[in-house]
Protein backbone atom coordinates (compact mmCIF):
# COMPACT_ATOMS: atom_id res chain seq x y z
CA UNK A 1 0.00 0.00 0.00
CA UNK A 2 2.91 2.35 0.74
CA UNK A 3 4.16 1.86 -2.82
CA UNK A 4 0.84 3.01 -4.29
CA UNK A 5 0.73 6.05 -2.01
CA UNK A 6 4.25 7.15 -2.98
CA UNK A 7 3.73 6.37 -6.67
CA UNK A 8 0.34 8.08 -6.87
CA UNK A 9 1.55 11.12 -4.97
CA UNK A 10 4.58 11.58 -7.22
CA UNK A 11 2.50 11.04 -10.36
CA UNK A 12 -0.11 13.64 -9.47
CA UNK A 13 2.56 15.99 -8.12
CA UNK A 14 4.23 16.10 -11.53
CA UNK A 15 0.98 17.02 -13.24
CA UNK A 16 0.07 19.71 -10.70
CA UNK A 17 3.62 21.12 -10.79
CA UNK A 18 3.48 21.66 -14.55
CA UNK A 19 0.09 23.39 -14.29
CA UNK A 20 1.33 25.71 -11.53
CA UNK A 21 4.52 26.42 -13.50
CA UNK A 22 2.51 27.54 -16.53
CA UNK A 23 0.32 29.79 -14.36
CA UNK A 24 3.43 31.34 -12.76
CA UNK A 25 4.80 32.04 -16.25
CA UNK A 26 1.62 33.92 -17.09
CA UNK A 27 1.88 35.94 -13.87
CA UNK A 28 5.43 36.90 -14.84
CA UNK A 29 4.10 38.93 -17.77
CA UNK A 30 1.92 41.10 -15.50
CA UNK A 31 3.22 44.43 -14.26
CA UNK A 32 1.40 44.08 -10.94
CA UNK A 33 -0.47 41.13 -9.45
CA UNK A 34 -3.82 41.94 -7.84
CA UNK A 35 -6.22 39.83 -5.80
CA UNK A 36 -8.40 39.39 -8.87
CA UNK A 37 -5.39 38.03 -10.78
CA UNK A 38 -4.78 35.48 -8.02
CA UNK A 39 -8.45 34.47 -8.10
CA UNK A 40 -8.36 34.05 -11.87
CA UNK A 41 -5.16 32.05 -11.54
CA UNK A 42 -6.95 29.69 -9.13
CA UNK A 43 -9.88 29.41 -11.55
CA UNK A 44 -7.44 28.73 -14.39
CA UNK A 45 -5.83 25.98 -12.31
CA UNK A 46 -9.22 24.32 -11.77
CA UNK A 47 -10.20 24.64 -15.43
CA UNK A 48 -6.90 23.22 -16.68
CA UNK A 49 -6.93 20.33 -14.19
CA UNK A 50 -10.62 19.42 -14.44
CA UNK A 51 -10.60 19.89 -18.21
CA UNK A 52 -7.72 17.45 -18.59
CA UNK A 53 -9.50 15.07 -16.21
CA UNK A 54 -12.70 15.23 -18.30
CA UNK A 55 -10.85 14.52 -21.56
CA UNK A 56 -9.08 11.54 -20.02
CA UNK A 57 -12.30 10.10 -18.58
CA UNK A 58 -14.17 10.45 -21.87
CA UNK A 59 -11.47 8.71 -23.91
CA UNK A 60 -11.03 6.07 -21.20
CA UNK A 61 -14.74 5.25 -21.31
CA UNK A 62 -14.58 5.25 -25.11
CA UNK A 63 -11.72 2.73 -25.01
CA UNK A 64 -13.68 0.48 -22.66
CA UNK A 65 -16.79 0.62 -24.84
CA UNK A 66 -14.83 -0.18 -28.02
CA UNK A 67 -12.95 -3.12 -26.49
CA UNK A 68 -16.28 -4.55 -25.39
CA UNK A 69 -16.91 -5.50 -29.04
CA UNK A 70 -13.41 -6.57 -30.17
CA UNK A 71 -13.84 -10.25 -29.38
CA UNK A 72 -13.18 -11.33 -32.98
CA UNK A 73 -10.47 -8.75 -33.76
CA UNK A 74 -8.14 -9.11 -30.79
CA UNK A 75 -5.19 -7.71 -32.71
CA UNK A 76 -6.59 -4.15 -32.56
CA UNK A 77 -7.06 -4.12 -28.78
CA UNK A 78 -3.55 -2.86 -27.88
CA UNK A 79 -3.77 -0.36 -30.74
CA UNK A 80 -6.96 1.17 -29.37
CA UNK A 81 -5.62 1.17 -25.82
CA UNK A 82 -2.35 2.96 -26.58
CA UNK A 83 -3.77 5.10 -29.38
CA UNK A 84 -6.66 6.58 -27.40
CA UNK A 85 -4.52 7.12 -24.30
CA UNK A 86 -2.00 9.08 -26.38
CA UNK A 87 -4.88 10.93 -28.04
CA UNK A 88 -6.03 12.08 -24.59
CA UNK A 89 -2.63 13.69 -24.00
CA UNK A 90 -2.65 15.33 -27.46
CA UNK A 91 -6.16 16.74 -26.99
CA UNK A 92 -5.29 18.03 -23.53
CA UNK A 93 -2.30 19.96 -24.85
CA UNK A 94 -4.20 21.07 -27.96
CA UNK A 95 -6.88 22.79 -25.87
CA UNK A 96 -4.26 24.18 -23.41
CA UNK A 97 -5.39 21.84 -20.67
CA UNK A 98 -3.30 19.41 -18.65
CA UNK A 99 -2.21 16.61 -20.97
CA UNK A 100 -0.59 14.66 -18.12
CA UNK A 101 -3.77 14.68 -16.01
CA UNK A 102 -5.73 13.62 -19.09
CA UNK A 103 -3.30 10.75 -19.68
CA UNK A 104 -3.41 9.65 -16.03
CA UNK A 105 -7.21 9.67 -15.83
CA UNK A 106 -7.51 7.85 -19.16
CA UNK A 107 -5.11 5.16 -17.96
CA UNK A 108 -7.00 4.71 -14.69
CA UNK A 109 -10.31 4.19 -16.49
CA UNK A 110 -8.73 1.82 -19.00
CA UNK A 111 -7.20 -0.25 -16.21
CA UNK A 112 -10.47 -0.39 -14.29
CA UNK A 113 -12.78 -1.24 -17.19
CA UNK A 114 -11.08 -1.83 -20.56
CA UNK A 115 -8.46 -4.32 -19.35
CA UNK A 116 -11.24 -6.69 -18.28
CA UNK A 117 -12.42 -6.89 -21.88
CA UNK A 118 -9.04 -7.86 -23.33
CA UNK A 119 -7.78 -11.33 -24.15
CA UNK A 120 -4.73 -12.99 -22.64
CA UNK A 121 -2.58 -12.16 -25.67
CA UNK A 122 -3.57 -8.49 -25.57
CA UNK A 123 -2.82 -8.30 -21.84
CA UNK A 124 0.60 -9.86 -22.37
CA UNK A 125 1.36 -7.54 -25.30
CA UNK A 126 0.39 -4.43 -23.34
CA UNK A 127 2.30 -5.52 -20.24
CA UNK A 128 5.58 -6.26 -22.03
CA UNK A 129 5.39 -3.24 -24.34
CA UNK A 130 4.73 -0.93 -21.38
CA UNK A 131 7.66 -2.35 -19.42
CA UNK A 132 10.04 -1.97 -22.35
CA UNK A 133 8.99 1.62 -23.07
CA UNK A 134 9.09 2.52 -19.37
CA UNK A 135 12.64 1.24 -18.92
CA UNK A 136 13.83 2.97 -22.10
CA UNK A 137 12.30 6.32 -21.13
CA UNK A 138 13.69 6.20 -17.58
CA UNK A 139 17.17 5.46 -18.92
CA UNK A 140 16.95 8.24 -21.51
CA UNK A 141 15.89 10.79 -18.90
CA UNK A 142 19.00 10.27 -16.79
CA UNK A 143 21.25 9.96 -19.86
CA UNK A 144 20.04 13.36 -21.07
CA UNK A 145 20.45 14.76 -17.56
CA UNK A 146 24.04 13.55 -17.35
CA UNK A 147 24.94 14.71 -20.86
CA UNK A 148 23.52 18.18 -20.22
CA UNK A 149 25.40 18.41 -16.94
CA UNK A 150 28.72 17.65 -18.65
CA UNK A 151 28.09 19.77 -21.75
CA UNK A 152 27.11 22.84 -19.73
CA UNK A 153 30.01 22.40 -17.34
CA UNK A 154 31.44 25.87 -17.99
CA UNK A 155 28.44 27.91 -16.91
CA UNK A 156 27.46 25.35 -14.30
CA UNK A 157 30.45 26.21 -12.14
CA UNK A 158 30.80 29.84 -13.19
CA UNK A 159 27.22 30.76 -12.20
CA UNK A 160 26.87 28.32 -9.33
CA UNK A 161 25.72 29.98 -6.10
CA UNK A 162 26.60 27.63 -3.18
CA UNK A 163 24.42 29.30 -0.55
CA UNK A 164 21.39 29.43 -2.85
CA UNK A 165 21.84 25.75 -3.72
CA UNK A 166 22.10 24.74 -0.06
CA UNK A 167 19.00 26.74 0.83
CA UNK A 168 17.15 25.12 -2.09
CA UNK A 169 17.98 21.63 -0.83
CA UNK A 170 17.03 22.44 2.77
CA UNK A 171 13.76 24.13 1.81
CA UNK A 172 12.77 21.27 -0.52
CA UNK A 173 13.26 18.71 2.24
CA UNK A 174 11.69 20.76 5.07
CA UNK A 175 8.66 21.91 3.08
CA UNK A 176 7.99 18.39 1.84
CA UNK A 177 8.01 17.01 5.40
CA UNK A 178 5.63 19.77 6.55
CA UNK A 179 3.21 19.22 3.67
CA UNK A 180 3.24 15.41 3.93
CA UNK A 181 2.62 15.37 7.69
CA UNK A 182 -0.11 18.01 7.39
CA UNK A 183 -1.96 16.21 4.59
CA UNK A 184 -1.67 12.77 6.16
CA UNK A 185 -3.03 14.21 9.42
CA UNK A 186 -6.09 15.42 7.53
CA UNK A 187 -6.44 12.02 5.84
CA UNK A 188 -6.19 10.10 9.13
CA UNK A 189 -8.55 12.52 10.85
CA UNK A 190 -11.34 12.96 8.34
CA UNK A 191 -11.47 9.91 6.05
CA UNK A 192 -13.29 7.68 8.51
CA UNK A 193 -10.36 5.36 9.11
CA UNK A 194 -10.39 3.88 5.61
CA UNK A 195 -6.61 3.55 5.67
CA UNK A 196 -4.56 4.90 8.57
CA UNK A 197 -1.14 6.16 7.50
CA UNK A 198 1.36 5.43 10.26
CA UNK A 199 4.14 7.77 11.37
CA UNK A 200 6.77 5.52 9.78
CA UNK A 201 4.93 5.54 6.47
CA UNK A 202 4.60 9.32 6.62
CA UNK A 203 8.35 9.62 7.12
CA UNK A 204 9.10 7.36 4.15
CA UNK A 205 6.67 9.29 1.93
CA UNK A 206 8.29 12.60 2.91
CA UNK A 207 11.84 11.29 2.65
CA UNK A 208 11.21 9.56 -0.68
CA UNK A 209 10.43 12.73 -2.60
CA UNK A 210 13.05 12.43 -5.36
CA UNK A 211 13.47 15.24 -7.90
CA UNK A 212 14.47 14.46 -11.44
CA UNK A 213 13.03 14.85 -14.92
CA UNK A 214 10.23 17.33 -14.18
CA UNK A 215 12.32 19.78 -12.15
CA UNK A 216 15.15 19.69 -14.68
CA UNK A 217 12.80 20.15 -17.65
CA UNK A 218 11.01 23.11 -16.08
CA UNK A 219 14.29 24.79 -15.16
CA UNK A 220 15.68 24.19 -18.63
CA UNK A 221 12.55 25.71 -20.22
CA UNK A 222 13.34 29.11 -18.69
CA UNK A 223 14.01 31.66 -21.40
CA UNK A 224 17.69 32.32 -22.12
CA UNK A 225 17.10 36.04 -21.69
CA UNK A 226 16.64 35.51 -17.95
CA UNK A 227 19.97 36.28 -16.28
CA UNK A 228 19.32 33.95 -13.35
CA UNK A 229 18.62 30.90 -15.52
CA UNK A 230 22.09 29.38 -15.05
CA UNK A 231 21.93 29.89 -11.28
CA UNK A 232 18.52 28.21 -11.14
CA UNK A 233 19.75 25.35 -13.32
CA UNK A 234 22.79 24.86 -11.10
CA UNK A 235 20.61 24.77 -7.98
CA UNK A 236 18.26 22.31 -9.72
CA UNK A 237 21.20 20.05 -10.53
CA UNK A 238 22.31 20.10 -6.89
CA UNK A 239 18.80 19.26 -5.65
CA UNK A 240 18.53 16.38 -8.12
CA UNK A 241 21.94 14.98 -7.21
CA UNK A 242 21.20 15.22 -3.48
CA UNK A 243 17.75 13.62 -3.64
CA UNK A 244 18.73 10.86 -6.08
CA UNK A 245 22.08 9.82 -4.62
CA UNK A 246 21.73 10.70 -0.91
CA UNK A 247 18.04 10.11 -0.26
CA UNK A 248 17.60 7.46 -2.92
CA UNK A 249 20.53 5.34 -1.76
CA UNK A 250 19.51 5.48 1.92
CA UNK A 251 15.77 4.87 1.54
CA UNK A 252 16.17 1.08 1.63
CA UNK A 253 18.05 1.21 4.94
CA UNK A 254 15.38 3.47 6.44
CA UNK A 255 12.61 1.11 5.35
CA UNK A 256 14.36 -1.74 7.16
CA UNK A 257 15.19 0.38 10.21
CA UNK A 258 11.62 1.66 10.59
CA UNK A 259 10.32 -1.90 10.10
CA UNK A 260 7.98 -1.02 7.27
CA UNK A 261 5.93 -4.07 6.34
CA UNK A 262 7.02 -5.31 2.94
CA UNK A 263 4.80 -7.04 0.41
CA UNK A 264 4.82 -10.74 1.19
CA UNK A 265 4.44 -13.60 -1.24
CA UNK A 266 1.12 -14.97 0.01
CA UNK A 267 0.02 -16.31 -3.36
CA UNK A 268 -0.86 -19.71 -1.92
CA UNK A 269 -3.30 -18.08 0.53
CA UNK A 270 -4.62 -15.16 -1.50
CA UNK A 271 -8.00 -16.76 -2.16
CA UNK A 272 -8.31 -17.61 1.53
CA UNK A 273 -7.36 -14.05 2.51
CA UNK A 274 -9.86 -12.63 0.04
CA UNK A 275 -12.57 -14.89 1.44
CA UNK A 276 -11.60 -13.87 4.98
CA UNK A 277 -11.68 -10.15 4.14
CA UNK A 278 -15.05 -10.56 2.45
CA UNK A 279 -16.46 -12.32 5.51
CA UNK A 280 -15.20 -9.54 7.79
CA UNK A 281 -16.68 -6.87 5.49
CA UNK A 282 -20.07 -8.60 5.45
CA UNK A 283 -19.95 -9.01 9.23
CA UNK A 284 -19.12 -5.32 9.63
CA UNK A 285 -22.03 -4.36 7.39
CA UNK A 286 -24.36 -6.48 9.50
CA UNK A 287 -23.16 -4.80 12.68
CA UNK A 288 -23.60 -1.37 11.05
CA UNK A 289 -27.19 -2.24 10.12
CA UNK A 290 -27.93 -3.37 13.68
CA UNK A 291 -26.40 -0.20 15.12
CA UNK A 292 -28.21 2.06 12.65
CA UNK A 293 -24.92 3.34 11.23
CA UNK A 294 -24.08 3.21 7.55
CA UNK A 295 -20.83 4.27 5.94
CA UNK A 296 -21.77 6.57 3.07
CA UNK A 297 -18.25 7.44 2.01
CA UNK A 298 -17.54 8.69 -1.49
CA UNK A 299 -15.60 5.51 -2.21
CA UNK A 300 -18.58 3.28 -1.45
CA UNK A 301 -20.99 5.53 -3.35
CA UNK A 302 -18.79 5.59 -6.45
CA UNK A 303 -18.21 1.84 -6.21
CA UNK A 304 -21.94 1.08 -6.07
CA UNK A 305 -22.64 3.48 -8.94
CA UNK A 306 -19.89 1.85 -10.99
CA UNK A 307 -21.23 -1.66 -10.39
CA UNK A 308 -24.80 -0.67 -11.16
CA UNK A 309 -24.36 1.51 -14.25
CA UNK A 310 -20.81 1.71 -15.65
CA UNK A 311 -19.66 -1.91 -15.57
CA UNK A 312 -22.74 -3.34 -17.34
CA UNK A 313 -22.34 -0.69 -20.04
CA UNK A 314 -18.54 -0.87 -20.47
CA UNK A 315 -17.75 -4.54 -19.77
CA UNK A 316 -18.94 -7.55 -21.67
CA UNK A 317 -20.72 -10.39 -19.88
CA UNK A 318 -20.85 -8.47 -16.60
CA UNK A 319 -23.28 -9.61 -13.93
CA UNK A 320 -23.72 -7.91 -10.58
CA UNK A 321 -23.91 -9.36 -7.08
CA UNK A 322 -23.45 -13.04 -7.85
CA UNK A 323 -22.18 -15.26 -5.07
CA UNK A 324 -18.56 -16.11 -5.55
CA UNK A 325 -17.92 -13.44 -8.18
CA UNK A 326 -15.13 -11.87 -6.15
CA UNK A 327 -13.36 -15.17 -5.58
CA UNK A 328 -13.86 -16.20 -9.20
CA UNK A 329 -12.33 -12.94 -10.43
CA UNK A 330 -9.41 -13.33 -8.04
CA UNK A 331 -8.83 -16.91 -9.19
CA UNK A 332 -9.03 -15.83 -12.84
CA UNK A 333 -6.50 -13.05 -12.27
CA UNK A 334 -4.10 -15.41 -10.50
CA UNK A 335 -4.38 -18.01 -13.24
CA UNK A 336 -3.80 -15.38 -15.91
CA UNK A 337 -0.68 -14.13 -14.15
CA UNK A 338 0.65 -17.65 -13.62
CA UNK A 339 0.03 -18.50 -17.26
CA UNK A 340 1.92 -15.41 -18.40
CA UNK A 341 4.85 -16.49 -16.22
CA UNK A 342 4.82 -20.20 -17.06
CA UNK A 343 3.86 -20.21 -20.73
CA UNK A 344 6.58 -20.82 -23.29
CA UNK A 345 7.28 -17.76 -25.44
CA UNK A 346 9.16 -19.79 -28.07
CA UNK A 347 6.24 -22.09 -28.81
CA UNK A 348 3.82 -19.15 -28.80
CA UNK A 349 5.82 -17.26 -31.41
CA UNK A 350 6.23 -20.36 -33.60
CA UNK A 351 2.46 -20.90 -33.64
CA UNK A 352 1.44 -17.26 -33.98
CA UNK A 353 1.33 -17.23 -37.81
CA UNK A 354 -0.87 -20.32 -37.86
CA UNK A 355 -3.22 -18.90 -35.23
CA UNK A 356 -3.57 -15.62 -37.10
CA UNK A 357 -4.29 -17.51 -40.32
CA UNK A 358 -6.95 -19.56 -38.56
CA UNK A 359 -8.62 -16.43 -37.16
CA UNK A 360 -8.57 -14.66 -40.52
CA UNK A 361 -10.06 -17.69 -42.29
CA UNK A 362 -13.21 -17.45 -40.20
CA UNK A 363 -12.53 -20.00 -37.45
CA UNK A 364 -14.14 -18.95 -34.19
CA UNK A 365 -11.62 -17.20 -31.97
CA UNK A 366 -13.15 -18.90 -28.94
CA UNK A 367 -11.58 -22.16 -30.15
CA UNK A 368 -8.18 -20.54 -29.80
CA UNK A 369 -9.07 -19.16 -26.37
CA UNK A 370 -10.21 -22.64 -25.30
CA UNK A 371 -6.66 -23.90 -25.75
CA UNK A 372 -5.47 -21.08 -23.50
CA UNK A 373 -8.09 -21.95 -20.90
CA UNK A 374 -7.00 -25.57 -20.97
CA UNK A 375 -3.42 -24.48 -20.29
CA UNK A 376 -4.60 -22.28 -17.43
CA UNK A 377 -6.42 -25.15 -15.73
CA UNK A 378 -3.55 -27.60 -16.07
CA UNK A 379 -0.40 -25.45 -15.90
CA UNK A 380 0.43 -26.61 -12.37
CA UNK A 381 0.81 -30.23 -13.51
CA UNK A 382 4.16 -30.48 -15.36
CA UNK A 383 3.23 -33.78 -17.05
CA UNK A 384 -0.07 -32.33 -18.21
CA UNK A 385 1.62 -29.20 -19.57
CA UNK A 386 4.19 -31.30 -21.44
CA UNK A 387 1.45 -33.49 -22.89
CA UNK A 388 -0.60 -30.50 -24.07
CA UNK A 389 2.42 -28.75 -25.60
CA UNK A 390 3.43 -31.91 -27.47
CA UNK A 391 -0.07 -32.46 -28.83
CA UNK A 392 -0.40 -28.80 -29.81
CA UNK A 393 2.92 -28.82 -31.65
CA UNK A 394 1.82 -31.86 -33.63
CA UNK A 395 -1.46 -30.20 -34.56
CA UNK A 396 0.11 -26.90 -35.62
CA UNK A 397 2.82 -28.20 -37.92
CA UNK A 398 0.67 -27.86 -41.03
CA UNK A 399 -1.98 -25.16 -41.45
CA UNK A 400 -3.78 -27.21 -44.14
CA UNK A 401 -4.01 -30.14 -41.76
CA UNK A 402 -5.41 -27.83 -39.07
CA UNK A 403 -8.03 -26.48 -41.45
CA UNK A 404 -9.05 -30.02 -42.37
CA UNK A 405 -9.32 -30.96 -38.72
CA UNK A 406 -11.47 -27.92 -37.97
CA UNK A 407 -13.79 -28.67 -40.91
CA UNK A 408 -14.21 -32.36 -40.03
CA UNK A 409 -12.78 -32.92 -36.56
CA UNK A 410 -14.57 -36.12 -35.55
CA UNK A 411 -12.92 -38.20 -38.27
CA UNK A 412 -9.36 -37.16 -37.57
CA UNK A 413 -9.03 -36.17 -33.93
CA UNK A 414 -9.05 -38.53 -30.98
CA UNK A 415 -10.52 -36.30 -28.28
CA UNK A 416 -9.77 -38.86 -25.58
CA UNK A 417 -6.16 -37.85 -25.94
CA UNK A 418 -6.95 -34.35 -24.67
CA UNK A 419 -9.19 -35.26 -21.76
Amino acid sequence: MLYFMVFGESLLNDAVTIVCYNIANEFKELESITFFDCFMGFVSFLVVSLGGLAIGLILGFLTSFITKYTEHVRVVEPVFLFGLSYLSYILGELFHLSGIIALISCGLVQTHYAMRNLSYKSNACIMYFTKVISNIMESMIFIILGVMLVNERGWFWSDWHPLFSVFSIVLCVVVRFIVVYFLTYIINRYTGGVRHVSFQEQFIIAYGGLRGAISFSLAFMIDDSVEEKNTLLAATYMVILFTVFIQGSSIKLLVKYLKIQLAGKNDRFRLFLEFNHGMIDNLSQGIEDLCGYKNYSWINICSRWSRRFLRPFLQKNYTEDKKGNKLAEMDKALNLRDQMIASSSTNSFSRQATIDEMAESGINVDLIDDEEGLCIQNHKDPHRVEEIEKATDELTKDSAHIRALMNNPFEEVDFEHFR
